[in-house]
């Protein structure tokens, strides 16, 4: 890493009209944020959907909190975390973005989804959002924009060594809505930290799904960010989750 750049007079990207315009720092309530590294992890924080499952704090390796998913052993049982609130929206002309690490134990046997959705006690199953989405037997995943209970776009994420998903191994999800409301994937392992040495050509973003190929607008309803598993098979699932975050500007 080099040396680092020093702003004397500091950054902040709040106009000068504004009241944080000239404190030097940046805008904290620019964008409605949360990142959330599971440190620690508060029950109350989220609501737990999980047939048979649990959702709880995990001592599993890695750098911040994690937390563990744990089906129940029925097709279909699931474990699902949301905000108590559905406090995100797709805002024509407004950036948004999603992003979490997750750790599956038994990829090919379990159903995965993460993303913006509403708020749900099936979240396999939304009405409004962008999510992506594994299925059983599947070790890659796919972007989907819904509104309305309707699939609006979609785009499988090509496969490529840096984006399978493999028994135990971190895999880092996100996806971006610029202003003109394409929506762009970044899918790959250990995609936040300092890469140095790796090849960024793989890194992302890796698919999109461009408004131009929509067939309808995306939706503008309150959206809540998601992480679920659920069992393919009649047998126990469980993964983990690094962190989970979600930014809209305002």
């Amino acid at each position: 890493m080099g040396t680092p750049t020093r702003f004397t007079g500091g950054l902040t990207q709040a106009a000068e009209f504004q009241p944080l315009g000239q404190i030097g720092i940046p805008d904290p309530f620019y964008y409605a944020t949360l990142p959330h590294d599971f440190l620690p992890y508060r029950a109350g924080d989220y609501t737990v959907t999980a047939a048979d499952g649990s959702v709880a704090a995990t001592a599993n390796g890695g750098t911040g909190g994690r937390i563990l998913f744990t089906t129940g052993d029925t097709i279909g049982n699931s474990a699902a975390i949301q905000q108590p609130t559905a406090n995100f929206a797709h805002v024509p002309g407004k950036k948004l973005a999603f992003l979490t690490r997750v750790n599956l134990d038994d990829v090919v046997n379990s159903n995965f989804m993460a993303g913006l959705i509403n708020t749900s006690a099936t979240p396999f199953a939304p009405d409004d959002g962008i999510y992506f989405v594994k299925g059983v037997g599947a070790n890659t995943v796919q972007l989907v924009a819904e509104a309305g209970g309707v699939i609006v776009g979609s785009v499988d994420i090509p496969v490529i060594p840096n984006n399978v998903f493999l028994n135990g191994a971190d895999m880092d999800l996100g996806f971006y809505v610029d202003e003109q409301e394409n929506i762009f994937a970044f899918v790959g392992y250990h995609l936040e930290g300092d890469k140095p040495n790796q090849n960024r050509t793989l890194i992302g973003p890796v698919a999109a799904i461009r408004a131009s190929s929509r067939t309808a607008a995306l939706s503008i309803l309150p959206l809540n960010p998601t992480i679920a598993l659920a069992a393919g098979t009649a047998v126990e699932q469980t993964g983990n989750a690094d962190f989970l975050s979600a930014f809209q500007e305002r």
